[in-house]
């Protein structure tokens, strides 16, 4: 009960791979998912980073971040950097997707 979950993923459109029609269909999808847990469990459609500033405006603390990161080794380190010290200083975890690099 006091964990607090908080998604972050753009759900846009990547050419090749989605187009925005998909996008959009998998962020109702992970929202309807979501939504009996909107207690404690918020997903935010936005770029990592912004996501990560905004939390520290909101409440500076996160129990738990899923991040689907970018898909490039800078992206990458900029995400875990960004959202590091909101997680770690209590203890959180921080998770992803795509960090194979």
């Amino acid at each position: 009960p006091w964990l607090r979950l908080d998604a972050v993923d753009i759900y846009s459109a990547l050419p090749g791979w989605t187009t925005e029609a998909d996008a959009q269909q998998d962020w109702a999808m992970a929202s309807a998912r979501l939504a009996p847990y909107s207690s404690r469990a918020r997903l935010w459609r936005m770029d990592s980073i912004s996501a990560a500033e905004s939390l520290v405006f909101s409440s500076g603390r996160v129990d738990l971040a899923f991040i689907d990161a970018s898909h490039t080794w800078c992206g990458v380190r900029l995400d875990i950097e960004a959202w590091s010290s909101h997680v770690l200083r209590f203890c959180g975890i921080l998770a992803g997707h795509d960090w194979t690099w």
